[in-house]
């Protein structure tokens, strides 16, 4: 029996597009084109970034949309004429999973893990092809209750030995009326089960709460993070931090206080990158010396690097490379690549045109060079 679809979902329109780099210099003849265009019924809302395998295609998730309106996992093909064939790998029904805010990644064997937001608390999932081209979802985990953590807003990363990292918006015993959020590790044990463990409760008054970006791991095995409020380091209460879990303890350092009233930067909501002399770069949301009244918080957000120290267990020392202005430059950037000449590029999520998008712009794409 086919399921009822909604008209809602048919009347949404949301589009996948790539920059294609035709000429130098710094995409000066750059020009988009649209990979295709979600209409509600193959997904909507498309929050996460993409995931790309050995023979070119892209996949990722929708936050909404689907044949029940959960969100779902889509691939897509490129194929002739520049031509791209969407597939939807998993529509989620509610009861295996809803509202996926992150993206997917693959292990060796070419399957999918990925966390979707709720039912409930949250779960991961995995998604497995098989024969007939299909793919099958398993339930590797349910978030139970706050010591768990709770409503998992990230996405995941392996370490060497299979095991699964990632972290909760809420949950854990830190001082936040609803949990201010864990970082945990599931292991795979016997008979298909994951076992969770969690590594570090985060704490508003500490260290900082609700974490929204992914984990990055560096060469050592361990762990780097964003949380985009509260800490408190050195005696400054801070407006969100960068972290960094030590393995194997699993010891919480924090690397950088940013402070709502700094220049420096405020409200950290993307990941941090490494480059090659370990070095980490990344964005913050508000803060930077700009007040923009569209938003939140003072100031458009910055673009900084945190300069690796030079004894272990030194300070790690914060540049400002751009401050945001909410003009054509944009306001509250993201997560950011980086390419082999040391250039970072990253989107901005308002600004840039300011004419359209009800007078707050609608968003840019930016380089940023040494």
């Amino acid at each position: 029996m086919a399921r009822k679809r909604s008209t809602r979902q048919a009347a949404v329109c949301v589009a996948l597009f790539g920059l294609l780099a035709v000429a130098a210099p710094a995409w000066a003849a750059s020009r988009e084109k649209v990979l295709h265009g979600f209409d509600g019924t193959d997904g909507a809302y498309p929050y996460a970034g993409l995931s790309l395998d050995w023979a070119g295609s892209l996949y990722g998730t929708t936050s909404q949309g689907g044949s029940e309106g959960k969100g779902n996992v889509f691939k897509l093909t490129p194929g002739a004429n520049g031509r791209w064939t969407e597939t939807v790998l998993h529509s989620f029904t509610g009861s295996d999973g809803y509202r996926p805010l992150a993206g997917v990644i693959f292990d060796d064997a070419g399957n999918l893990y990925g966390t979707t937001y709720g039912p409930g608390n949250g779960l991961v999932f995995k998604l497995a092809p098989n024969q007939k081209s299909k793919w099958t979802e398993t339930v590797l985990y349910t978030f139970r209750d706050s010591p768990d953590g709770t409503n998992p807003a990230t996405g995941l990363v392996f370490d060497g030995s299979g095991n699964l990292y990632g972290t909760t918006q809420y949950g854990g015993n830190g001082y936040c009326t609803t949990g201010c959020g864990v970082l945990f590790r599931l292991a795979p044990g016997a008979r298909g089960h994951w076992n969770e463990t969690v590594l570090h409760n985060f704490d508003y008054l500490k260290d900082g709460a609700f974490p929204a970006a992914d984990l990055t791991f560096e060469s050592a095995g361990n762990l780097y993070g964003t949380l985009p409020v509260g800490g408190y380091s050195n005696g400054l209460s801070c407006s969100g931090a960068v972290y960094s879990l030590e393995a194997p303890e699993w010891t919480e350092t924090v690397l950088h206080c940013f402070d709502s009233n700094d220049p420096n930067g405020a409200a950290p909501f993307a990941s941090v990158i490494f480059d090659k002399a370990g070095n980490l770069y990344g964005t913050t949301s508000g803060g930077g010396g700009y007040v923009y009244d569209g938003g939140f918080y003072t100031g458009c957000g910055v673009l900084f690097k945190l300069s690796t120290p030079k004894q272990k267990g030194g300070a790690w020392k914060e540049k400002v490379l751009h401050s945001f202005t909410g003009g054509t430059d944009g306001a509250r950037p993201g997560d950011l690549i980086l390419d082999a000449s040391g250039n970072l590029y990253g989107r901005a999520k308002i600004g840039g045109n300011l004419n359209d998008c009800k007078g707050h712009g609608c968003g840019a794409v930016f380089e940023n060079m040494p």
